[in-house]
C-alpha cells in the first residue's frame, strides 16, 4: 500500500514551502506546518493513484488553485494553531 499515494501531495509541499517563505510571521514548528499541508490536503479533491500508474480522467485543480488552497491553509494554522503560543511568537505579534 505504501504505492498509493495523493497525486496532490507533491504539488501541496510545494506551494507550502512557496507560501511559507512569504510568511516570516507563521510559527513554523512541526505541528503547524504539518497542520497547514493536511488542511491543504483535505480541502483540495483528493486524486489516489499507484505510483507509476497514468490516470487521465479528470482535470487537477491549477497550481494556481493549489497555491490559493495552501494560503488559505497556512492563515488558519496561524490564526488558530494547535498549541500555547511561545515566548518567540508571542513576541513577533
Amino acid at each position: 500500500l505504501e504505492n498509493v499515494r495523493n497525486r496532490h501531495e507533491v504539488r501541496v509541499v510545494a506551494a507550502l514551502r512557496k507560501v511559507l517563505a512569504t510568511h516570516p510571521d507563521f510559527c513554523g514548528c512541526r505541528l503547524c506546518v504539518e497542520d497547514a499541508y493536511a488542511a491543504a490536503l483535505n480541502s483540495l479533491p483528493p486524486h489516489y493513484v499507484q505510483a507509476g500508474a497514468m490516470v487521465l480522467r479528470r482535470l487537477p485543480p491549477s497550481d494556481e488553485q493549489v497555491e490559493l488552497t495552501v494560503r488559505e491553509a497556512v492563515e488558519r494554522v496561524h490564526r488558530s494553531p494547535n498549541h500555547e503560543p511561545t515566548p518567540q511568537l508571542a513576541a513577533k505579534q
